[in-house]
C-alpha cells in the first residue's frame, strides 16, 4: 500500500492524532505540528494556542539533474502525493505524467536520484528545516504554485483549560503568523477540509492589510478556479468567509464533489 495516495490511509490529521490522544490523556503539555498537517476540526477540549513562525511556503520542484519546470522532458514523469500539487502543475504542463510517492523527505529524493521518478515535488520548508538546502531546484512562486494551508507554520496545540500552558505558548506566537494561516484554514474548513482537498490558499500581510489568494483546480486541470481579496490585517476570517462563498458560486463544490466521489469509489 505504499504507493497509495495519502487521503485513503485518513486524510489530514492521520499523523497528528496520536499527539491529540497524548494531550487528551494528560501524558504530555504542548504538541507542535506543522500547521499544513493538522486538522480544521480541533478537539473541543484542545486549542491552538500559538504559531510562533512561518518559512517559506512555497513548494519546490527538485529535478534529477536539477531541471526547472520548463526544463522538463515531454512526458516526463513527476512523484506528488498531493492532488493540489499534481493539478496546479498539470495546469502549467499538461503533457507531464504524475505519480504517488509515499515516504519522508530523505526517501523521496532517494527515489528520485535513482530514477524512479524525473521530478519530485516538496515543500520549500522541509527541504529547509533538514538542512537540503544543496539540491538544485526551483522554488516555484506563490503566483503559479499556491501553497497547501499553513505550509511552512508550526502549530502549538495545547490541553483547552490549562491556563499556565497556554500562557507560556502565548509568548511564542507570532500575530503575524497567526492572522494569516487562521485565515487559509478558514478557507479550508469552509471547504470540507482534507488532504483530497485540491485547495491551494496563501494570506500575507503587507502594511496594515492581509492579502489572500486561493485557488481550486480540477484533477485534470481543465477548471480553474481563483479567488482574490485584500482586507484589514485583523479581518482574515471574514476574508476567508468571502473566498470560500466566491469559490463555491463559481464551481469549487462541484469539482470537490467529483474528487471525492472519484477518492471513494
Amino acid at each position: 500500500m505504499p504507493d497509495k495516495p495519502l487521503e485513503r490511509f485518513g486524510g489530514r490529521g492521520v499523523f497528528t492524532r496520536e499527539l491529540d490522544t497524548a494531550l487528551l490523556e494528560g501524558r504530555i503539555d504542548l504538541a507542535v505540528h506543522s500547521a499544513k498537517d493538522y486538522p480544521t476540526d480541533v478537539p473541543k477540549a484542545l486549542i491552538v494556542a500559538a504559531y510562533p513562525c512561518r518559512w517559506p511556503a512555497n513548494d519546490s520542484l527538485v529535478g534529477r539533474q536539477g531541471e526547472r519546470l520548463t526544463d522538463l522532458p515531454q512526458g516526463a514523469l513527476v512523484g506528488t502525493g498531493s492532488l493540489r500539487r499534481s493539478a496546479q502543475i498539470r495546469s502549467l504542463r499538461p503533457d507531464l505524467r504524475f505519480e504517488n510517492i509515499r515516504g519522508n523527505i530523505e526517501t523521496r529524493l532517494r527515489k528520485l536520484d535513482t530514477g524512479q521518478y524525473d521530478a519530485v515535488i516538496i515543500a520549500e520548508a522541509a527541504l529547509r528545516r533538514l538542512g537540503l538546502t544543496e539540491r538544485r531546484r526551483e522554488v516555484l512562486p506563490i503566483g503559479r504554485m499556491v501553497p497547501d494551508a499553513g505550509q511552512g507554520a508550526l502549530i502549538v496545540v495545547c490541553r483547552r483549560n490549562d491556563r499556565r500552558m497556554r500562557q507560556m505558548a502565548s509568548r511564542i506566537n507570532n500575530p503575524r503568523v497567526a492572522a494569516c494561516v487562521s485565515a487559509e484554514r478558514a478557507i479550508l474548513k469552509g471547504l470540507g477540509g482534507g488532504c483530497r482537498l485540491p485547495l491551494g490558499v496563501y494570506a500575507k500581510i503587507v502594511g496594515d492589510r492581509l492579502q489572500l489568494r486561493a485557488v481550486v483546480v480540477s484533477a485534470d486541470a481543465s477548471r480553474k478556479i481563483v479567488a482574490k481579496v485584500e482586507v484589514a490585517a485583523r479581518e482574515g476570517f471574514r476574508a476567508a468567509r468571502r473566498v470560500v462563498r466566491y469559490l463555491l458560486r463559481h464551481g469549487a463544490g462541484e469539482i470537490l464533489d467529483q474528487i471525492k466521489s472519484e477518492t471513494e469509489s
